[in-house]
């Protein structure tokens, strides 16, 4: 099915792991790509996968001319720039990010121009051609369940989880300012999938154990680039054109789900797909984040929007509660 058919996306970190099987899963629904990616050792193989109708840059995100170039690449060659997918990010660890007391100045600026500031040059650039065309357009974004679901016994990378729920924040006021110019924003939040970042965790067998009850679906396993493909394929293409300030987790059911061998004999404590929840934004939207309504100090309550605003008027917020944790495991 061409869901895509006459449609010239660009894909931000689109040369390698969640971006290049995207990158394919668009291309077989009929778009038209330029992809991007800052790693020069991945662009031939990307090219070979792609063919020679797809335009392959290297680039790097961080740099706030990369993504205005891609989207001039994309109408001088297709004459047209319709959507924006921007995956490229990573882990901070190898610049000092971690936990709190751990992390360094250093890691903690080097972790959000990866993850966050690229993200702010890549959505500019984007919304600026949509309003100069003036045809609406659409922008999807890679976060993570770390901005809303924490696990700080394997994944205490404090900064890479403030970034990727800065972008949750981004998308939310991003759509509402944008909806009545028919651009949309949306994000799609992945568990641990297996990519050339998440090397360390895939390697780890106390981790893969975690993972068997952490994203207990489909046998409970770590997840692939492909399982997210069907889901940025739906959110670029018309047939999501009702659909903005999203986030879907693709996350195997790490967000409803304890990691923990034990937990139905405890009788699933801390689980409850029916407990209320409401980002700060909406007091009273159903959500399965692991809040228990056993625990009334989890229910949020209404937020007053400060002068000006007007989050209440938003769509019922789909991002989750982090889930309760009666014993929280010690620090690595």
């Amino acid at each position: 099915m061409w869901r895509l058919a006459g449609q010239t996306i660009v894909i931000v970190g689109g040369t390698s792991g969640l971006g290049l099987s995207s990158a394919l899963a668009c291309q077989a629904a009929g778009a038209r790509l330029v992809v991007v990616g800052r790693d020069d050792s991945h662009l031939p193989a990307a090219r070979s996968a792609l063919g020679p109708d797809v335009r392959v840059l290297a680039g790097d995100a961080t740099e706030p001319d990369t993504a205005p170039h891609a989207i001039r690449t994309a109408l001088d060659a297709f004459g047209g720039f319709h959507g924006l997918y921007h995956v490229a990010g990573g882990s901070g660890r190898r610049f000092g990010d971690g936990p709190l007391h751990e992390l360094s100045d250093a890691g903690w600026e080097a972790t959000l121009q990866l993850n966050l500031t690229s993200v702010f040059y890549s959505n500019r650039a984007a919304a600026r051609q949509f309003l100069a065309q003036g045809t609406g357009g659409v922008v999807l974004n890679l976060a993570s369940v770390l901005a809303f679901s924490p696990s700080p016994e394997h994944f205490a990378s404090h900064a890479y989880a403030a970034a990727k729920a800065a972008i949750l924040g981004l998308v939310r006021s991003a759509a509402s300012f944008y909806a009545p110019r028919q651009i949309r924003f949306n994000v799609l939040a992945p568990g641990l999938i297996a990519t050339p970042m998440s090397e360390r965790a895939q390697s780890d067998a106390v981790i893969r154990q975690f993972i068997r009850t952490k994203q207990p679906l489909d046998g409970g396993r770590i997840g692939q680039p492909t399982d997210l493909d069907a889901a940025v394929v739906f959110f670029l293409s018309d047939e999501a054109r009702f659909v903005t300030g999203q986030c879907l987790a693709v996350d195997g059911g790490w967000s409803v789900s304890e990691g923990r061998e034990n937990s139905r004999a405890r009788g699933g404590a801390g689980v409850s797909p029916a407990a209320p929840c409401g980002a700060g934004v909406s007091p009273a939207v159903p959500c399965g984040a692991g809040v228990s309504p056993a625990h009334p100090s989890d229910v949020c309550p209404p937020v007053d929007p400060p002068s000006g605003s007007s989050p209440s008027s938003l769509p019922a917020s789909p991002l989750p509660h982090p889930p309760r944790h009666s014993s929280p495991p010690p620090l690595p």
